[in-house]
């Protein structure tokens, strides 16, 4: 069997799928903002743990719905339209960074 690895989704991807009034593509783009929101804390939990910093600064906070954190992902993919071809997940961490650091 010819396989190939997986494509990681780019910011163009993300931005279609995120465009409200499409449905199952809505769904896609909730489902990718929970997860990435998921590694986030996950790896921010380990270094914790570990008595390591996590290499973003960035802080989830309860007090935003994930509605709040997709509308926050798609005003950072509209403002960076020239970046929107390279992969999704680092733009998620550009935007999660530059709009819920820490300090």
């Amino acid at each position: 069997m010819d396989t190939k690895p997986a494509q990681a989704l780019s910011g163009n991807d993300l931005f279609s799928a995120c465009q409200y009034g499409r449905p199952v593509s809505k769904d896609v783009c909730y489902g990718y903002v929970v997860g990435a929101l998921a590694q986030i804390s996950a790896g921010i939990q380990k270094a914790k743990r570990d008595g390591t910093d996590y290499p973003w600064d960035i802080c989830i906070s309860n007090e935003y719905s994930y509605k709040q954190y997709v509308d926050i992902f798609m005003e950072y993919l509209r403002a960076n339209k020239a970046q929107r071809h390279i992969d999704g997940s680092w733009l998620f961490l550009s935007a999660m960074a530059e709009a819920v650091p820490c300090s």
